[in-house]
């Protein structure tokens, strides 16, 4: 068997995501109650790459920026990736937009912890020793208006996985 590496995280994280994320979406609007709906990303909107243009939000950018090798030998290796997740909205209202993406990051971390301990998930979470040494990340992007009334960010979520492949 060959190794996937961080081939294989970004696949295994855009199917598990896909397959996920519209139940945690709703469940956190559920939770909240307060009228702002998230939508969930469509099965089209998960991406490997960065995009120049995009034709549907909200969306989602799964990179793996780093992987170093950590041990190998003639049947098995181990790799650590630093991994980074995008999730970009678009609102009408810069409030809301930034509710949004607070709420888009925390869905993104419950549905990958959950998957993780339903071992849907073949790789384990460096929660404490992600890039960096700083466990998980969130950064958010300043919002943008992209046409007069039409707002833009984005938040990134960063962390550190490890897994061990067979040869």
């Amino acid at each position: 068997m060959a190794l996937l590496l961080g081939e294989g995280i970004v696949s295994e994280l855009i199917t598990y995501l896909s397959a996920n994320m519209a139940a945690k979406l709703t469940s956190l609007d559920t939770a909240y109650s307060d009228g702002i709906t998230l939508t969930p990303p469509a099965s089209t909107s998960y991406f490997w790459s960065e995009r120049s243009e995009v034709l549907q939000w909200p969306f989602v950018i799964v990179l793996v920026e780093r992987t170093p090798i950590t041990r190998h030998n003639a049947t098995r290796a181990d790799s650590q990736h630093d991994v980074r997740i995008i999730f970009a909205a678009m609102d009408m209202d810069t409030d809301t937009l930034r509710k949004k993406l607070y709420r888009y990051a925390r869905a993104v971390m419950e549905c990958l912890l959950e998957g993780r301990a339903a071992a849907s998930l073949t790789f384990h979470f460096g929660i404490d020793t992600g890039k960096g040494g700083q466990g998980v990340v969130f950064d958010f992007s300043p919002i943008l208006e992209q046409e007069p009334g039409q707002f833009v960010a984005d938040c990134s979520i960063t962390f550190g996985v490890y897994k061990t492949e067979a040869k």
